[in-house]
């Protein structure tokens, strides 16, 4: 027998939907290998379009929320070196973390629609 304990605490910043997020993963084919492109969000990711000779990620959203927020992990080897990331043609400046294998990028924008 399995004894489970659940305690539930109140969102410490604001409305829980605010920061709860939808994790889809999507698969990259590019040059014969596969690559995970990770996302959680609070928004609706539907696609994800990868440019070989751009060398650029374009994500096909939709947004009821003002106030949107993603965490999307990008394989090195897939795209390397200085990310500039736009929402609607308008540079933003997430947070980036790298490592050697993922660039971690959080971003928050606020906006609703496609």
């Amino acid at each position: 027998m399995v004894a489970v304990t659940a305690m539930f605490l109140p969102p410490a910043f604001g409305a829980i939907s605010d920061k709860t997020g939808l994790k889809k993963d999507f698969t990259i084919e590019t040059g014969g290998y596969d690559f995970e492109v990770e996302t959680v969000s609070n928004f609706e990711i539907n696609d994800v379009e990868f440019s070989r000779d751009d060398k650029k990620l374009t994500f096909d959203i939709t947004s009821s929320l003002e106030n949107n927020f993603a965490e999307i992990l990008i394989p090195i080897n897939l795209i390397n070196g200085n990310l500039t990331v736009f929402v609607n043609g308008e540079e933003v400046f997430p947070q980036i973390r790298k490592n050697d294998k993922i660039s971690f990028v959080v971003l928050e924008f606020n906006s609703t629609g496609h």
